[in-house]
C-alpha cells in the first residue's frame, strides 16, 4: 500500500514538474532576449558607383537585400575584423584606455591591439561571409583593400538586435549590408565633358582620381594617359591633393621630381605622372586633412592632322598596394573633342560638270568676309582669326577646287548645339577655253557674295581624291570623316565686252577715217555752192 502512495506521489511530481515547465514555456516572450539562442552575424558586401543612392535603412534582416540599388554588385575578397565593443566607462576603466578606438561618434570603442573576436572574408561570387558568433555587442572594422577607395566606416552591430520593423522581438541571426565606392579615376578638357576646337587651340585635359586609404604603404601610384595622335603634348603639369567642395587654400600642391615624375613618351604619344615615396607620404597626410582627390593637368594642342569628326580620350589610374594587389580603373565617360568642316563642290552653272581651279577663303563671320579678313594658318598648321595673336604673320589661308571640283575646310570649332556660321569667299574664279583651242584663256566669273555655311555635328562623308598626278607628284587625298556640309557653287562664263584694241580698234579707226573724210567732201561742195550763188 505504501509503495502504491510512493508511485502515486512520484508521478504527482512529475505531472506538476512539466506543468511548471509548461507554463515557463508559455509565459516565455519574443520580447525578452534568450541567452541560450544560437547567433550569427552575416555580412553582405556590394560596391557601387555612388554609395548615396543607398538610402535604406538596414534592419538586420536578411529581406534587406531586395533593397540594394540596381548598380550595386557583390564584392569578395574582402575582410572584416570584429572586435567586442565596449561603453566609454568601461573603456576608461581598462589598463590602456588609449588603445581604445571609438567607433564613429557612437560611444562604443574597441581595442584596436588586440586580436580580433572573428575574421570574416567574403565570397567572390556572393560578396558574402557568415559566422556564429557569441550574443554580443561588437565593432565591425572593414580591412584595406587595392579595389576600393576606402574601406567602409566601422559600424556597431548588436547580436542579437531588436527588430525594427515590430519593436517586439529580437533578431539573432544579423544581416548588414555595408557597402564602398570603387577607386576611380575622371577627365575632363577645359572642365567639361564636351568641347569643341580649332586646329590650334590648346586643350586643358584635368585628371581627378580618388586617394586610396592605404596610400601610405602604397607600392605604385601613377596617372596614365595616352593621347589621340591628334593631339600634340605640351606640358604644363599641375599636381595637387583636394577636398571635394573645399576652397583652393584647402588644397596640398605637390612638386615635381620630388613628389611625383612626369614622363612622355613620343611614339605612343603617352604621358605618364607617377608619385615616389615622398608622394605617397604626402598623399597620406593630405587623406588624413579629409583631401582625398588628386588633380593632374596638363595641356595639349590639336594638331593639324585633325580633319572633321572628333576625339576621344581616356586615362588610366594604376595603384598597387603593400601585398602587391593591383587595380587599374579607367574613365567610365570619356570627354570628346569635336571638330568640323565642309566640303566646296564646284560646278558650271545648268550642269554637273566641275571645275578646277577656283580659290577660296573662308571667314568668321559676314563683316570678316566682306572686309577681306579671312581666317589664316601659321606654320604649324594653327588656325589664326582675325584679331588673334600671330594673325599679322600667318599665311592665307586657301583651297584650291581639284580636278573633280572639290575642295574642303577642315578642323574647324563650332557649337555643338546649335553649329557655327562660316562665310566662304571665292578669291580666284577658274578658267575655261573660250574658243576651243586647248587653251584656258578666259575667267569664269567671281561669286558675287559670300557664302555662308552652317558647320555643325553631321554624318555627312566625301573622299576628295586629286587623281591628276603631275611629275610624279602623288595624288593628294583629303580624307573627310563627319563633314556637316557639302555646298555646291556654280560659275558662270564671264560677259563678251566690246574689245580695247587689235582688230577691233582697226575698225573703229577706219570707221572714224570714213567718217572723216565724208564730212570733208561736203565740206568742199557747200563752200562750191556758195560761191556760185555770189557770182
Amino acid at each position: 500500500m505504501k509503495s502504491t502512495k510512493k508511485i502515486i506521489a512520484v508521478i504527482l511530481a512529475a505531472m506538476f514538474s512539466l506543468s511548471v515547465l509548461g507554463i515557463a514555456a508559455t509565459a516565455a516572450t519574443p520580447s525578452v532576449i534568450d541567452p541560450a539562442h544560437a547567433a550569427s552575424l552575416t555580412i553582405h558586401k556590394y560596391i557601387m558607383d555612388d554609395v548615396s543612392d543607398a538610402t535604406y535603412p538596414g534592419t538586420g534582416l536578411a529581406a534587406d537585400a531586395a533593397q540594394i540599388p540596381a548598380d550595386a554588385k557583390p564584392l569578395g575578397g574582402i575582410v572584416f575584423n570584429v572586435y567586442p565593443a565596449v561603453t566609454t566607462a568601461v573603456k576608461d576603466a581598462a589598463a590602456v584606455p588609449t588603445n581604445y578606438v571609438e567607433v564613429g561618434t557612437t560611444g562604443y570603442w574597441y581595442d584596436a591591439t588586440s586580436t580580433a573576436a572573428y575574421t570574416l572574408t567574403t565570397a567572390d561570387v556572393t560578396g558574402i561571409a557568415s559566422s556564429a558568433v557569441a550574443q554580443n555587442t561588437y565593432a565591425v572594422v572593414e580591412q584595406f583593400d587595392s579595389r576600393v577607395a576606402s574601406p567602409a566606416a566601422p559600424f556597431v552591430v548588436s547580436v542579437p538586435m531588436t527588430n525594427p520593423t515590430n519593436g517586439s522581438e529580437w533578431i539573432y541571426d544579423v544581416n548588414v549590408y555595408p557597402k564602398n565606392s570603387p577607386l576611380s579615376i575622371d577627365k575632363t578638357v577645359n572642365t567639361i565633358k564636351n568641347e569643341t576646337a580649332s586646329i590650334g587651340d590648346t586643350l586643358n585635359w584635368e585628371i581627378t582620381a580618388d586617394i586610396p586609404a592605404s596610400i601610405a604603404t602604397a607600392k605604385t601610384y601613377k596617372v596614365t594617359d595616352t593621347l589621340d595622335s591628334r593631339l600634340t603634348y605640351q606640358s604644363n603639369v599641375v599636381v595637387k591633393a583636394y577636398k571635394d567642395g573645399a576652397s583652393p587654400a584647402q588644397e596640398t600642391v605637390f612638386t615635381v621630381d620630388t613628389d611625383y615624375t612626369v614622363g612622355f613618351t613620343a611614339e605612343t604619344n603617352t604621358v605618364v605622372v607617377d608619385f615616389t615615396a615622398a608622394g605617397f607620404a604626402k598623399l597620406a597626410t593630405a587623406y588624413a586633412a579629409s583631401q582625398k582627390k588628386v588633380y593632374v593637368s596638363f595641356d595639349t594642342v590639336l594638331n593639324s592632322t585633325a580633319t572633321a569628326g572628333s576625339l576621344e580620350n581616356n586615362a588610366t589610374l594604376i595603384f598597387k598596394d603593400a601585398n602587391d594587389n593591383e587595380t587599374t580603373p579607367t574613365v567610365a565617360t570619356k570627354p570628346t573633342v569635336a571638330f568640323g568642316g565642309f566640303a566646296i563642290s564646284k560646278v558650271e552653272k545648268g550642269t554637273t560638270t566641275p571645275l578646277a581651279g577656283a580659290q577660296f577663303q573662308i571667314a568668321s563671320s559676314l563683316e570678316n568676309a566682306k572686309n577681306g579678313n579671312f581666317i589664316k594658318k601659321a606654320a604649324d598648321g594653327s588656325l589664326i582669326d582675325f584679331g588673334e595673336t600671330g594673325y599679322d604673320t600667318a599665311s592665307d589661308w586657301t583651297e584650291t577646287t581639284m580636278s573633280n571640283g572639290l575642295a574642303a575646310f577642315t578642323g574647324l570649332s563650332y557649337d555643338l548645339k546649335n553649329g557655327t556660321n562660316y562665310y566662304v569667299v571665292e578669291v580666284k574664279a577658274p578658267m575655261y577655253d573660250s574658243d576651243v583651242n586647248g587653251s584656258l584663256d578666259k575667267s569664269y566669273n567671281l561669286l558675287s557674295a559670300p557664302v555662308e555655311v552652317l558647320v555643325k555635328s553631321g554624318t555627312n562623308t566625301a573622299q576628295i581624291i586629286d587623281t591628276e598626278a603631275v611629275d610624279a607628284v602623288p595624288a593628294v587625298t583629303h580624307s573627310l570623316t563627319n563633314l556637316s556640309a557639302v555646298v555646291t557653287v556654280e560659275n558662270s562664263k564671264g560677259f563678251t565686252l566690246p574689245f580695247t584694241g587689235g582688230e577691233g580698234t582697226i575698225i573703229f579707226t577706219v570707221a572714224g577715217i570714213a567718217l572723216i573724210a565724208g564730212a570733208a567732201v561736203l565740206l568742199v561742195i557747200s563752200l562750191k555752192k556758195k560761191k556760185t550763188v555770189e557770182d
